[in-house]
């Protein structure tokens, strides 16, 4: 019997009706993200993609869209890859049971999907020893308007059907000794008959090796068959009747689900706390189970729902956002403050996404036409996937991390100081003044030149914000190549980088005309505390003789001239800072 999550055949006609074409309905420019593919390798792939083959895979729902006798499933590890299996009723390959995956391009669907049995299969049209089904014959060209992966499916089961060998051109063979059947039916028919047997056989079925696939790595079947005995039969048999809505009760759970609390981290180290590599490792897997379960719950609710697997997906997905918050929250204090809040700021992502999507499954169950929720399951693939290449290794590229963002949020307020200075830092502009005027907010919105003392004062802070930023920018560099040995004057450092963003923020909003001047010098006062504080640390290393290199500022490797020259920019740049700050002060 033939175990797991597929897209069922439908019963009707052999051949489909072109339905609507959703890709034209799609986002004309998607952004891409990174999917996993089980090695090494990571490939981008853009949203477009992603949508394309989960709309695809849901269409074969339909009547007849899906061949009878085939069944289809996507890899746990990646939407490129597809896993099936095709039972032939008839004809030379009677009684076959051809087991074949479908690889689909980065690019699709402007290009086509290629296929590759796994099962040993003799055919003119397969490529022997590596199982490449040529889709030439009917693919020629490949039209992404016209052309739809039931189109592939179709045609993988057209090929053994006899009409197809007759028509089967020397040219379009890629196995000539199958090609020659002609010249011997007898002995093609006695072949055909024995790629049937074997694909029954056991080590076939059950003790199958999982090849290496085109995109990398190795992948779990998604489609696996078991020997179950008659009392195992018959329970899965009356577990298929079960026609009660339990997949309602678990999207109430999901959407139920607590947040998870960042203060719930560094609860203190316990001999049991597990090495954080091997955390990281389980994070980063249930990141990609919660991916798969999110993938399977959007195919099991497209219309008609199919309860059993409704349910299996979405007890699957619950029990993921569960493990990964617990993950989360396991990560030992030991690890760094900030490197357990990344973890945890994850898991909430993450969980996030999953009760959006569970939203919108229980306003599906009560609409049928909705499709929305197909576009929570792309969100909930899109956090993962950002997730997964963006997760800190250590508390190091933790603080690294947000040390980036900070420097990037200043950079923005000391831009929106440089418009206010060429006259475009109104936020406003892009409205005219009737639609403000509609919110009551004419007077408040309109544009006001500065003044020339407003001006002069204006340029002054942004000449201090620049030399700002560009410390703030060099003192990551110079921790990172050299990090102090107690972690916890890191941790510190990046408390003042978030000040600084905080600061630097209410320092600019307080910039437009007409400005409050003891305002602008309070909140500059603010922004100068993060270089007071560098300087301070300064001084402190020269008074106990440590030297330069106790800031964190020797780059490995570098001798005594260096670390000289470095020092002197740091020393420099903070009486800049000091010489640009005094009009503004008291």
């Amino acid at each position: 019997m033939l175990a797991g999550v597929f897209a069922p055949a439908h019963q009707g006609r052999e051949s489909p009706s072109q339905p609507n074409d959703v890709r034209t309905e799609r986002l004309a420019s998607a952004p891409s993200v990174v999917l996993g593919t089980g090695g090494s390798t990571k490939r981008e792939t853009s949203l477009n993609t992603m949508l394309a083959i989960t709309e695809e895979y849901a269409a074969l729902r339909q009547t007849s869209h899906c061949p009878t006798g085939m069944y289809v499933v996507p890899s746990a590890d990646s939407l490129l890859l597809w896993t099936g299996v095709l039972f032939v009723h008839k004809g030379y390959y009677a009684s076959s049971i051809l087991q074949f995956r479908i690889e689909f391009p980065q690019r699709y669907p402007e290009l086509p999907p290629t296929v590759h049995f796994t099962t040993d299969v003799f055919h003119p049209l397969v490529l022997p020893k590596y199982g490449t089904l040529t889709l030439a014959p009917r693919f020629t060209p490949w039209k992404p308007e016209d052309h739809h992966i039931f189109d592939v499916l179709y045609w993988i089961k057209y090929v053994f059907k006899k009409k197809t060998l007759d028509n089967v051109g020397e040219d379009e063979c890629l196995n000539i000794d199958a090609f020659r059947y002609r010249e011997s039916i007898s002995s093609f028919a006695g072949l055909a008959a024995q790629t049937s047997k074997l694909s029954r056989s056991q080590s076939a079925l059950f003790e199958r090796d999982q090849p290496q696939t085109l995109l990398g790595g190795t992948h779990d079947d998604g489609i696996i068959f078991r020997q179950l005995d008659d009392t195992t039969l018959n329970r899965m048999r009356q577990q298929l009747k079960v026609q009660k809505r339990e997949e309602v009760k678990i999207l109430d759970a999901l959407l139920k689900r607590p947040q998870v609390v960042v203060t719930n981290f560094g609860g203190g180290d316990t001999p049991s706390d597990p090495a954080l590599s091997t955390l990281r490792t389980d994070f980063i897997s249930l990141l990609s189970l919660v991916y798969s379960h999110a993938t399977r719950v959007g195919m099991s609710f497209k219309p008609p729902i199919t309860e059993l697997a409704a349910i299996k997906s979405l007890q699957g997905l619950s029990a993921d956002t569960d493990r990964l918050a617990a993950c989360a929250l396991a990560v030992p204090s030991s690890a760094g403050r900030t490197l357990g809040k990344q973890f945890i700021w994850a898991a909430q992502e993450v969980v996030e996404s999953v009760q959006s999507l569970a939203s919108d499954l229980l306003a599906a169950t009560s609409t049928s036409s909705s499709d929305e929720y197909l576009r929570r399951v792309g969100q909930v693939h899109v956090v993962v996937e950002k997730i997964k290449s963006s997760l800190p290794v250590d508390q190091l590229s933790a603080i690294e991390q947000i040390w980036k963002a900070n420097s990037e949020a200043v950079e923005d307020a000391v831009n929106e100081c440089k418009e206010l200075m060429e006259g475009g830092g109104d936020d406003h502009a892009m409205f005219d003044d009737e639609e403000w005027d509609g919110l009551d907010m004419g007077d408040e919105a309109s544009k006001q030149a500065l003044t020339a003392e407003e001006l002069k004062r204006t340029e002054q802070v942004y000449t201090t914000l620049r030399l700002t930023l560009a410390l703030h920018q060099k003192l990551i560099k110079q921790y990172s190549k050299s990090p102090p040995a107690d972690g916890a004057v890191l941790e510190t450092r990046l408390d003042r980088s978030t000040n600084l963003v905080a600061a630097v923020d209410e320092l600019v909003s307080s910039l437009p005309s007409p400005q409050d001047e003891t305002a602008v010098k309070s909140k500059f006062k603010d922004v100068l505390e993060f270089s007071k504080s560098a300087k301070a640390d300064m001084d402190m290393a020269s008074m106990t003789n440590r030297g330069i290199g106790s800031m964190s500022i020797r780059e490995v490797g570098g001798g005594v001239a260096d670390e000289t020259k470095r020092a002197q920019w740091f020393r420099t740049c903070l009486e800049q800072i000091e010489k640009a700050s005094k009009p503004l002060l008291p």
